[in-house]
């Protein structure tokens, strides 16, 4: 994870159903003049059942929770932008979880749309 400037966040641009396999990419954005993005909201669930996704060329593991939101939120056509947590915070990072944390009210307030996955 690239570090975050103090009024960034990121976001995942998950690209097209034209793969079988989750390819998406990482990208700072700001706070203040963000993109259309989708927040996610979802059960975790189980963190040792995961899922491959690639995220920038990388292959990486999501929970299945989270795999399945973001490919039931895929388009056939066109790339979508969206926000979830587990991928978009740095989770290792103490400081880093705690500063997006209290951010998440606003990345919420000022999605486009939030989709809730359970």
């Amino acid at each position: 994870y690239d570090e975050l400037g103090q009024n960034e966040f990121r976001l995942l641009r998950v690209h097209s159903k034209k793969m079988s396999t989750i390819s998406c990419e990482l990208f700072h954005a700001s706070l203040d003049h963000p993109p259309p993005y989708v927040a996610i909201s979802y059960a975790w669930g189980d963190p040792r059942d995961t899922e491959n996704i690639i995220i920038s060329s990388v292959e990486a593991r999501v929970t299945r929770s989270l795999h399945g939101a973001l490919d039931a939120l895929r388009s056939c056509k066109e790339d979508i932008i969206v926000w979830a947590d587990a991928v978009c915070i740095n989770q290792p990072s103490q400081e880093e979880r705690s500063s997006q944390v209290k951010k998440m009210a606003y990345i919420y307030k000022n999605a486009t749309s939030v989709a809730i996955w359970l």
